[in-house]
């Protein structure tokens, strides 16, 4: 279904829920950012972007079920592929400024800083939650996962990505969070405010605090050009 999907026009444009927003959800490996996306945005209709979805599909497909992460993974072809596949993919989600979930464990920071701008550019109410685990916590999950990395290197991105936190903070202000989620359920982290951190420090949860900025009008000199042009746009086509 992923690559159909680079390939088969989606529904989209300036009738698609939650346009102009985008969350990006970073965490180290074994921090559970990828089920904390799913669980948190799930049900509001936002596209989920990242090369993980690709390269475990690619792998898979040739028979490995369970395997380990190359250490030099920018070097490993399938990474490669499943990252310019990714690229592709959320081009397509720009073109129609769908809302957006992006999902990537925030080691570079130059790149997520790249992302953040382009997207600001194009009108993008942009939010940033840190995924937070500790540190051996996370090596014992990725230990029950199909795909695993070495514990060393699995220590050495969370020290990378502890490191960027103080910038992506400051890149996006007040739309900087933090979610605690070393226990054993997901779910219950999303839902405790005393697992949850953000700039206001009122008592909300994740949810209440995603659902809110959910709900917070974009209005922007890129994003009022960019629903003009689509106004304007289907007017013509009409007549």
């Amino acid at each position: 279904m992923l690559l159909n999907e680079l390939f088969i026009p989606l529904p989209e444009g300036i009738g698609d829920p939650n346009i102009f927003k985008a969350l990006f959800v970073l965490g180290a490996p074994g921090s559970g950012k990828t089920t904390i996306s799913r669980i948190l945005t799930g049900w509001a209709g936002l596209r989920n972007v990242t090369p993980d979805q690709f390269y475990e599909m690619f792998l898979k497909q040739r028979g490995a079920q369970k395997f380990t992460v190359s250490p030099d993974l920018d070097s490993d072809p399938e990474w490669i592929r499943s990252r310019a596949l990714a690229t592709t993919r959320l081009e397509k989600f720009l073109n129609g400024r769908l809302g957006l979930v992006i999902d990537a464990t925030g080691r570079y920071a130059p790149s997520i800083e790249r992302q953040i701008n382009k997207l600001r550019s194009l009108g993008y109410d942009v939010a940033v939650m840190y995924v937070k685990t500790d540190t051996e916590t996370a090596v014992q999950r990725q230990q029950t996962r199909d795909r695993q990395m070495n514990p060393e290197i699995v220590r050495q991105y969370h020290q990378d990505v502890q490191n960027n936190i103080s910038q992506y903070a400051d890149l996006v202000g007040d739309n900087f969070v933090v979610l605690n989620n070393s226990g054993d359920s997901a779910a219950a982290a999303i839902n405790n405010p005393q697992d949850f951190e953000s700039a206001e420090r009122r008592k909300l949860t994740a949810d209440q605090w995603f659902r809110r900025w959910l709900r917070t009008p974009v209005d922007n000199t890129a994003a009022r050009s960019w629903r003009h042009s689509q106004t304007s746009h289907s007017l013509s086509a009409a007549n």
